[in-house]
């Protein structure tokens, strides 16, 4: 009975997950709403060819690792590439939650950890005089 609960609830989990809808979790044999919205994964894009066949971290276990700085924030894209001196990273462009500012979080893509958070410049607020 449990494994047949267990299979439904994780079923609807991953259904839910990929419309960006809350998800149902069990705990002690209850169904029980979980309150984490689940983000829909985005599309890494690639510098150079091959560069995600290298990463020994999964582009969605990163975007997961970037958004720990900034948990209710909103990734809206993320790319891999190869630094200087040769290191691969994971650059995610996070909106966090009700903040204008855009932050940039890089992770290491061999070992999952964030190398730098990078505040970006304030969007412009100055009125245009004609």
């Amino acid at each position: 009975m449990r494994a047949i609960v267990l299979a439904a609830a994780l079923s609807l989990g991953l259904a839910a997950a990929g419309s960006g809808q809350d998800t149902i979790k069990v705990v002690n044999d209850k169904k029980v709403q979980d309150t984490t919205k689940v983000q829909a994964t985005i599309t890494i894009k690639e510098n150079k060819p091959g560069l995600l066949a290298l990463a020994k971290i999964q582009p969605l276990d990163a975007q997961h690792i970037a958004l720990t700085q900034y948990p209710d924030g909103t990734v809206l894209k993320g790319e891999i590439t190869r630094k200087r001196g040769g290191k691969l990273l994971y650059v995610f462009m996070i909106q966090p939650a009700g903040e204008h500012r855009k932050r940039q979080v890089l992770v290491d893509a061999i070992d999952g950890a964030i190398v730098n958070t990078i505040p970006l410049a304030k969007p412009d607020t100055a009125k245009k005089v004609p």
